[in-house]
């Protein structure tokens, strides 16, 4: 009986762990993500500006 509760014990900790370092994976790449969104959001506003200016400097826009 011991055997078999043993088995079970290290069977349910290996999931438990494996789950633990799912979960820590998952959190890793939303941060990842998030600061990739931001990088490509605060290009597109840099551009967006550079586009205005080139704008201004031909008269298109006042």
């Amino acid at each position: 009986m011991n055997i078999l509760a043993s088995m079970i014990l290290v069977i349910g900790s290996f999931i438990a762990g494996r789950v633990y370092e799912y979960r820590l994976n998952l959190n890793e790449n939303d941060e990842v993500d998030s600061k990739l969104l931001l990088d490509v959001f605060n290009e597109i506003n840099e551009l967006r500006e550079e586009n205005r200016i080139l704008k201004v400097r031909l008269g298109v826009e006042k």
